[in-house]
């Protein structure tokens, strides 16, 4: 998000016509590979959209991933007694 920051911070000096919206796509391209095609499914409508969107799916996803981790194996679930 910081180098992104700088970036924008950049480019609204030189362009300060462009729109806000204008910032969306290229914020989502550099997310993790997991998380921008949901993000963009949410069809953010500004930056902050976008980046809270983002950090509730990387929290989400670290979740469920680390969840799966740690998860047992199920066990034998075979109904015949002894064989």
């Amino acid at each position: 998000m910081h180098q992104f920051e700088l970036i924008q911070s950049r480019l609204q000096v030189e362009l300060p016509y462009l729109p806000e919206s204008h910032y969306i796509t290229p914020f989502v391209s550099g997310l993790r590979e997991d998380i921008k095609h949901l993000v963009l499914a949410k069809h953010p409508t500004d930056l902050l959209d976008a980046f809270e969107q983002a950090k509730h799916m990387e929290i989400a996803l670290d979740y469920y991933a680390k969840k799966n981790k740690f998860a047992t194996k199920p066990q034998n679930t075979n109904t015949l007694n002894g064989v």
